[in-house]
């Protein structure tokens, strides 16, 4: 397949970084760590956008989303289609252009449905290595300590 030439120049400008798809924030301004007081969890959340596909247990289709946050020990996303608390997944993250990714197994521990037709919810990972914790740790402290985004 040939691209077009915008879309080769679009491509060519990429960054890596990863826009705001839900608008609830102003972009990448919504990188940051969440306010302790109202974190009141064992590991700190970011909100960070993690590229990441997930496996919903019993479906064909692996979806592509982006995490709105996300911890040692889980993370929250978005999806059009439904979950419910309990069912197993399984996540695959891309920490970063050139990165390894990381694939582990999950289960859905609660579902909202939001006013804009999406389902938020937060999977608890099940599987992660020590090497992978510490990698998806890295990454989060990383993005939220970049320059670029502390500008913005």
């Amino acid at each position: 397949m040939r691209l077009s030439t915008t879309l080769q120049n679009q491509l060519a400008r990429f960054d890596g970084r990863i826009v705001d798809l839900f608008g609830d924030s102003d972009g990448n301004a919504g990188v940051r760590t969440m306010d302790q007081k109202t974190n009141e969890r064992r590991h700190e959340r970011f909100a960070v956008p993690v590229a990441a596909w997930i496996e919903f247990y019993g479906d064909a289709v692996t979806r592509g989303t982006v995490s709105r946050d996300v911890s040692a020990e889980g993370a929250r996303f978005s999806s059009v289609r439904p979950a419910a608390a309990g069912e197993p997944v399984i996540v695959r993250m891309q920490l970063g252009r050139g990165a390894q990714s990381i694939e582990c197994k999950g289960r859905v521990v609660w579902t909202k449905q939001m006013p804009n037709r999406l389902h938020d919810f937060g999977v608890r990972f099940i599987d992660l290595t020590e090497d992978e914790r510490f990698d998806l740790v890295g990454h989060l402290n990383t993005r939220t300590n970049t320059p670029a985004y502390a500008a913005v």
